[in-house]
């Protein structure tokens, strides 16, 4: 029922429903669904007048909930969750990610547009694809010590780190950036776009054969050393200084 105007369903009918998507409605209040407790996917993304997800507390099953585009500002509600594996924020006014903090079972998490401190997360050693794009975040260090993480491993073509948009203020540990922009090491390449980056090491130069850095404000001077090291540089459409 997406797009369709809406902003109440008779749910008494619906109690053995499992997936339900109400996005890009006039819904500013779901207490209507606050009896459909077998949900287990719910997706309110642009649902622009929501505020409020309270009514979600009870909801023991739900494992994706999309609430992007939306008014909310606190998720505490879904702190509750414990099953949840696929969340997105994206693009909301949530700032504090706390409540995500102990939802172990988390997979898949969108926080684009909204949040500058990843500290939360750093326990959520689960976590395979986190999209952080154009956010103002300053430190990553949260996300970098998870063990789980096997980022240099031929085998992590699904672990996915999306990065775009961001300002680096001092990547000078490149086993740091190596790890959050990366394809994988079959293919030893670096990948940054649309970001501002400040500095390369030699190190960073002797790790990555192929480096692609489109749309990039590239802060720093490449020297010999460097690009004698790489065999490919691409920097399509970048400024560098």
């Amino acid at each position: 029922m997406n797009n369709t105007n809406i902003n109440f369903i008779d749910t008494t009918k619906l109690l053995n429903l499992k997936e339900l998507e109400l996005t890009d409605n006039p819904i500013s209040d779901i207490n209507f669904i606050a009896n459909l407790l077998n949900l287990e996917i719910l997706n309110l993304k642009n649902c622009k007048l929501l505020t409020n997800i309270s009514p979600l507390k009870n909801f023991q099953h739900l494992k994706s909930i999309n609430i992007s585009s939306t008014g909310v500002t606190d998720i505490w509600t879904l702190s509750l969750l414990k099953k949840l594996n696929s969340l997105s924020i994206q693009d909301t006014q949530v700032v504090d990610l706390h409540p995500l903090q102990f939802l172990f079972q988390l997979l898949e998490l969108n926080i684009s547009h909204s949040v500058l401190d990843l500290t939360p997360l750093q326990n959520l050693v689960n976590l395979d694809s986190l999209c952080v794009q154009f956010n103002k975040i300053q430190d990553f260090s949260p996300i970098t010590h998870h063990k789980n993480y096997k980022f240099n491993n031929d085998d992590d073509e699904d672990q996915k780190y999306y990065l775009s948009n961001q300002t680096f203020p001092t990547p000078s540990e490149v086993r740091f950036y190596n790890k959050i922009l990366f394809v994988h090491k079959s293919q030893n390449r670096f990948r940054t776009n649309k970001n501002n980056i400040q500095k390369f090491s030699k190190s960073f130069a002797e790790t990555k054969q192929t480096v692609t850095m489109s749309l990039n404000n590239v802060l720093c001077s490449l020297n010999k050393q460097t690009e004698l090291l790489m065999q490919f540089i691409s920097i399509s459409s970048a400024y560098i200084d």
